[in-house]
């Protein structure tokens, strides 16, 4: 279920709570459009108001947006401070909040530079906004990142979110809307401008078409500044492809809008445009050559000073070229093509110098730079009177010593803090060691007791089975010494009685054999019993030989074997472990994992790696569940006690590939869904085996 839209101030019943979140959204839109003046009544009826918590914090944030405070700071600062009420709006949980201080970030970080960090910024705003049902919002960031990738020069990036916008343009302001249709305006401009497209072809009217609209929603509006732009942009693509009046209609326009006046390019741009009108009718020379003395005053101006001619600069430089190209003079395109390059390399140091200084500032501490403010306002004071210094230094002198000794204090009150931490980890460190050795206790005589009654159980068995055997025989030779004694012995008797006797002592026998191949199981699981030496020998060979003998078992179960091996695998290493471990695996398999199954699957992959020999098997058996896979490599450890197996196969298996092949067993496993054993062992690769 989606959150409700008023998330953060959702005081049932509070009318004025509601009254006061409206006013807060209606100035966070206002900071977004940097409309400053409304905002100023806005943001004063809200600070003479009762205020939540929660709208207290988002007065806050507000305050955060340049230009708002009457205390000029660089955006750096604002962008860390940003950056410090992003826990503080986790602390509150609340997505809203969360999505307000991103969407604040995003902006200060554009106003810096930083437009990679700001496309993270407007995604994670983007999804807070959606999880609050917040359609608009989500649109309206959509709408921020398509001018962040712009920025980033990400065109057809651009094209795609700005179709997709478009599409849902209802959920769009007029402002945002404004800006979608140019940013889709501009790229596609742009990719004209890279692709070489002739002049006339669809994209350019593509892009005029998208600054009509724009002109058309900015009128609409009444936003005064898009006006200004859209009319300026439709007169340059009008006098590119050569549309006289077009041109002379918007510049007429242009020059009835106020905002005109304070944008200093704006003459070239007029110029601009003139010049490209020659160029597309009988005075082309002169257009032409209108174009480079253009081109010339732009040069003799300091762009790092006026960023702001950069645009038309390049704009010059670029028509420079296509038209050069197009009407034969090659070498003049050429030319401007150099200086086109140049000053993006210009730009790109610019702008790498630029975003270092806004990390740097970003990065630097708020009371760092407050000093530093406080130290250049004393030096200008200093020049002023040597009567003024003096107290202004007496006044310094004390601020340093109250801070010295506020910083004292709180030097004291940390190292206080951080010995008691000290203290309360060595606390929970004894604790904790003391508690994972009750653990490990506890585990080893539980591991204990199970081998104890794994031991038992098996040894109980044989042993019993022995000794009635025994016993059995004992009571035969009774009664024929009884009958030979008493002279009633007959023949029949005695060879019933023998034949018992052959029997028990045949059960004996076996039971005994079973016994001693129990602890001759039992000492394989110690280290020390791993007696064999690493030899030359073919793995794949001696695979082949274990898929032989195991043939006729697998077809009378009704299992399958797939064995995936080179042709050749050479190696020095332990061939009868090798043997006994995948024999073992395979004997597992076949046992417990196709308990229930009517047809099985066993799968065999052979590798070698860097000097490591990988084996895996797998299989699509009912699985080990979650409970028992920790404890299936313990000694005795089945959960089919007294009716197959003894529980030791995977440790031996363990023991072999771990103690003696130095190497490694994984396992996974899921009910149902088959298992999966890893093993890798070093191994000392052969060209063959002479």
């Amino acid at each position: 279920m989606r959150a409700q839209p008023f998330e953060l101030g959702n005081e049932e019943g509070n009318i004025e709570a509601h009254v006061q979140f409206a006013r807060l959204e209606s100035c966070r839109e206002l900071c977004l459009d940097q409309n400053y003046r409304e905002l100023t009544l806005q943001m004063q009826v809200l600070r003479q108001g009762s205020l939540s918590p929660l709208h207290a914090f988002l007065l806050e944030l507000l305050q955060l947006y340049p230009g708002v405070m009457q205390e000029a700071l660089p955006n750096t600062v604002l962008l860390q401070r940003a950056t410090a009420q992003l826990e503080a709006a986790i602390a509150l949980q609340s997505s809203l909040a969360q999505a307000w201080v991103w969407e604040l970030m995003q902006f200060l970080q554009v106003a810096v530079n930083l437009y990679h960090p700001a496309l993270h910024s407007t995604a994670m705003a983007a999804e807070l906004y959606a999880r609050c049902g917040r359609d608009k919002d989500v649109a309206s960031m959509h709408a921020s990142r398509c001018r962040v990738m712009m920025l980033c020069e990400m065109y057809p990036e651009v094209v795609r979110l700005s179709d997709a916008l478009l599409a849902q343009r209802e959920l769009l302001s007029p402002a945002r809307l404004c800006g979608v249709l140019n940013n889709a305006a501009t790229v596609r401009y742009h990719l004209a401008l890279e692709a070489g497209v002739s002049l006339g072809a669809s994209p350019w009217e593509a892009a005029l078409s998208l600054h009509k609209e724009c002109l058309q929603v900015a009128q609409a509006g009444g936003l005064t500044k898009m006006l200004f732009f859209s009319n300026a942009n439709i007169a340059i693509l009008s006098a590119l492809l050569g549309r006289p009046e077009s041109v002379r209609c918007h510049m007429q326009a242009l020059a009835q809008i106020p905002f005109a006046d304070s944008h200093t390019p704006w003459p070239y741009w007029a110029r601009l445009c003139e010049a490209l009108l020659l160029c597309q009718g009988a005075e082309a020379t002169q257009g032409w050559l209108a174009l480079q003395r253009l081109s010339r005053d732009l040069a003799e101006i300091d762009t790092e000073l006026h960023a702001d001619h950069l645009p038309v600069q390049e704009v010059v430089l670029r028509m420079l070229a296509v038209i050069g190209r197009e009407t034969g003079r090659f070498e003049e395109a050429l030319t401007a093509s150099e200086v086109h390059m140049s000053l993006q390399q210009r730009q790109r140091r610019m702008l790498s110098r630029q975003l270092g200084e806004s990390v740097d500032g970003v990065l630097a501490l708020p009371r760092l730079q407050s000093q530093n403010q406080q130290l250049t306002a004393h030096g200008e004071l200093l020049e002023n009177s040597l009567q003024q210094r003096n107290s202004e230094l007496r006044s310094a002198l004390d601020s340093l010593q109250a801070e010295a000794k506020v910083r004292l204090a709180a030097e004291v009150a940390l190292q206080q803090a951080h010995d008691d931490l000290e203290h309360q980890v060595r606390v929970r460190t004894a604790e904790l060691e003391q508690a994972m050795s009750l653990v490990m206790r506890q585990e080893k005589q539980l591991a204990l007791g199970r081998m104890v009654v794994g031991i038992a159980h098996e040894m109980n068995t044989p042993l019993g089975n022995a000794r009635m055997a025994a016993s059995t025989i004992n009571e035969q030779c009774l009664q024929l010494i009884a009958g030979l004694q008493a002279g009633s012995l007959r023949r029949p008797e005695l060879q019933a009685a023998l034949e018992c006797v052959t029997q028990c002592g045949g059960i004996a026998d076996r039971s005994l054999v079973r016994a001693s191949d129990l602890v001759q199981r039992f000492k394989a699981l110690a280290i020390g019993q791993h007696t064999e030496t690493s030899v030359k020998f073919d793995v794949v060979a001696l695979i082949q030989q274990l898929v032989e003998s195991w043939q006729i078992r697998l077809a009378l179960e009704n299992v399958q074997l797939e064995v995936q091996m080179p042709a050749q695998l050479c190696v020095i290493a332990y061939p009868n472990a090798l043997l006994q471990v995948l024999d073992q695996l395979l004997e597992n398999s076949v046992v417990h994992g196709f308990l229930h199954a009517e047809r099985g699957c066993v799968n065999l992959c052979v590798q070698i790696e860097a000097g490591q020999l990988s084996i895996l098997l797998s299989d699509n058996g009912c699985g080990i569940s979650d409970a028992n896979l920790p404890h299936v490599f313990e000694p005795f450890f089945t959960t089919q006690l007294g009716q197959s197996g003894t529980g030791l196969g995977l440790s031996i298996v363990n023991s072999l590939v771990c103690d003696l092949m130095g190497g490694r067993v994984q396992i996974e496993s899921k009910p149902a869904l088959g298992t999966i054993i890893r093993l890798s062992f070093p191994v000392q690769r052969l060209a063959n085996l002479s």
